[in-house]
């Protein structure tokens, strides 16, 4: 019914709370799984929905919470938010992306290093 709710207006949002913990001991945070789990589901994956489903882990949620009017990137925002490696929704969905970046208001909580090498690669160029 997610689909259904969604064509309506109704705000759905995708969420998790077990982390590794004696009622799910698979579970580890990652947002994009349970975005991957929930659009197979509800059976939401057209071109026109992949440009909508991030909102389902993002944007949604601050709705279903109440704080929508504190969340996002405008000026006076509390600026919370991930960089995701892709060049689209779908790229990012389709790969589940992983998190370069996680900011909270406005401060990294998290940057990835780049990859650095040990030992030198030959790759015969």
């Amino acid at each position: 019914r997610v689909k259904e709710f969604m064509e309506n207006g109704i705000n759905v949002a995708f969420a998790q709370d077990s982390i590794n913990d004696p009622w799910y001991p698979a579970g580890n945070g990652n947002m994009m799984n349970i975005l991957d789990n929930g659009i197979h589901l509800a059976q939401i994956m057209s071109p026109e929905e992949f440009e909508v489903d991030l909102d389902l882990i993002t944007y949604n949620g601050a709705r279903c919470l109440n704080i929508q009017d504190r969340y996002g990137l405008d000026v006076g925002k509390d600026a919370n938010f991930i960089v995701l490696n892709g060049n689209s929704p779908f790229d990012v969905i389709r790969n589940r992306a992983n998190v370069l970046a996680s900011v909270r208001k406005g401060e990294y909580l998290f940057k990835q290093k780049p990859v650095e090498y040990e030992v030198e690669l030959d790759l015969g160029v």
